[in-house]
């Protein structure tokens, strides 16, 4: 079943409904015979599998892909037809916040993760974290927590080469 509307001051440019074993879709043709895609997809659809919301574009020679996709379970993705969790996307995402609603949630940044231009790097490949400054409180350690090793090192990038900073450690009740 199809019914498409053609604009007669714009040949090539149109809008088609369907309903086909593949799904049901609208189709818009600009004038530059490019194709988007509004459907659902029937369990006859070998491209992307049944029980799917996607838009797709295309051009002439059906250069394209899909954009987004609903699947059945809700899972919602960005760049791939086979959404594994409630978002997800396939390539790079830009944000301004991104926020955690749970205080048992997890992120897992498979590439690294760079904060702040670089005050906090995470390489994956080499598996080094490197901060630029970091300011601590009171450090606890455990009864029998093994050997602690301490370290006189320059502190802010104004300290010249072998400029100690003070440090005050107390192990045992003892300076």
């Amino acid at each position: 079943t199809k019914l498409s509307l053609q604009y007669s001051n714009n040949p090539g440019a149109g809008f088609t409904l369907r309903n086909e074993a593949n799904g049901a879709d609208i189709r818009i043709v600009n004038t530059s015979a490019r194709t988007y895609d509004i459907f659902s997809s029937g369990t006859g659809n070998s491209d992307i599998g049944g029980g799917k919301f996607a838009i797709r574009d295309a051009d002439v020679s059906g250069a394209g892909g899909y954009r987004f996709v609903i699947d059945s379970s809700g899972n919602t993705g960005i760049g791939t037809t086979s959404p594994y969790a409630k978002l997800s996307v396939m390539g790079q995402i830009v944000a301004t916040n991104i926020f955690a609603t749970s205080t048992a949630a997890t992120s897992t940044f498979a590439g690294g993760l760079d904060v702040g231009n670089g005050a906090i790097r995470y390489d994956f490949s080499s598996g080094a974290t490197s901060i630029e400054n970091l300011e601590l409180g009171n450090m606890t350690f455990e009864s029998d927590a093994g050997v602690i090793t301490w370290t006189d090192l320059p502190v802010t990038s104004a300290s010249a080469v072998g400029v100690k900073q003070s440090y005050t450690a107390s192990i045992n009740g003892n300076s």
